[in-house]
């Protein structure tokens, strides 16, 4: 949130969220050290003028409704790359996971380093002890 005083554009509030090339997210945010005083400075002042108080107080509480709202959709927009990414990622280790089960399957039905024997062997051993 911004607004101009004597012409020149002064940050109050800003808010920023990023995802770098390497899927990193990151995020920053930034209230201008004096907004406080200046917030607690009005409210001193309007005392005397309430009408003055009500109606800046709708007005910045339309601006950070309207805010919040564009950041919002903002987000959802910038999520979408996330997700995709996320989702590439999920199917990628799911097909990884199918083609080691094809793997194991191949070297347990060829009996590779005898794996087949020593399950049979330890299953009948264990059956024996049961």
């Amino acid at each position: 949130m911004s607004r101009y005083i004597n012409g020149e554009r002064t940050n109050d509030i800003s808010a920023t969220l990023s995802l770098s090339d390497e899927r990193l997210l990151t995020g920053r945010a930034f209230i201008r050290p004096g907004l406080r005083e200046d917030v607690q400075g009005l409210l001193r002042l309007d005392q005397l003028y309430p009408r003055e108080l009500a109606s800046k107080t709708q007005q910045w509480t339309r601006t950070i409704s309207d805010d919040f709202t564009l950041k919002g959709q903002r987000m959802q927009q910038a999520a979408v790359p996330f997700t995709n990414a996320a989702k590439a990622i999920a199917s990628d280790v799911n097909a990884k996971v199918v083609e080691v089960k094809a793997a194991l399957q191949v070297i347990y039905n060829r009996d590779e380093f005898y794996i087949r024997t020593m399950h049979v062997a330890l299953r009948s051993a264990a059956e024996q002890i049961s």
